[in-house]
């Protein structure tokens, strides 16, 4: 276990260190075994500090629907302190909602300026920049949604970012799918 966790380590660090490895090298993050939800909870993980590093962001992380509130069921912060895992708030008042019913837009730069044209809730993480993509199952399942957010602005944030995000997602679904 010991010598199979410093070469996880290893291929992180040089993923992180080259963001085109990143995107290429994603799939080799193998699925975890059915009968294992720890390792994919790791395996979520993983592919969430890769993405947080290549973004550049303060915190990723995937929310879920339970009852009328949404989850945060995993989440990479920058600082190991802010482990928000198990927080939850009312459906209503997530960003992350609004952003599947396209009352706000999927890629956020600068949340005060869309603030000025947009309702935007008041969430326990206030967060300067913002993208969301959903997570959807091979069965056509809705799994979560796979959020990022900074602190500060992002006026270079755009598009690219955005299908980074998406790529992530969907490697994200296809370790859920694998895992059963």
């Amino acid at each position: 276990m010991t010598s199979h966790s410093s070469h996880d380590k290893q291929d992180a660090e040089i993923l992180a260190s080259d963001s085109v490895a990143l995107v290429t090298s994603m799939p080799v993050i193998s699925a975890p075994a059915k009968d294992d939800p720890d390792l994919l909870h790791r395996s979520i993980m993983d592919v969430l500090r890769l993405i947080r590093e290549d973004l550049a962001m303060d915190m990723v992380l995937i929310t879920i629907h339970v009852d009328d509130q949404v989850v945060v069921s995993h989440a990479a912060a920058a600082a190991e302190e802010c482990n928000i895992e198990g927080l939850s708030h009312p459906r209503e008042l997530s960003i992350c909602q609004r952003v599947l019913e396209g009352r706000l837009p999927a890629v956020i730069p600068d949340m005060a300026a869309l603030k000025q044209t947009h309702d935007v809730p008041p969430t326990p993480v206030a967060p300067a920049a913002f993208m969301a993509v959903p997570v959807v199952l091979s069965c056509g399942r809705h799994y979560g949604v796979l959020c990022c957010l900074k602190s500060t602005p992002m006026p270079e944030l755009d598009e690219r970012h955005h299908r980074r995000l998406q790529m992530s997602a969907q490697h994200i679904a296809r370790l859920v799918d694998e895992a059963g």
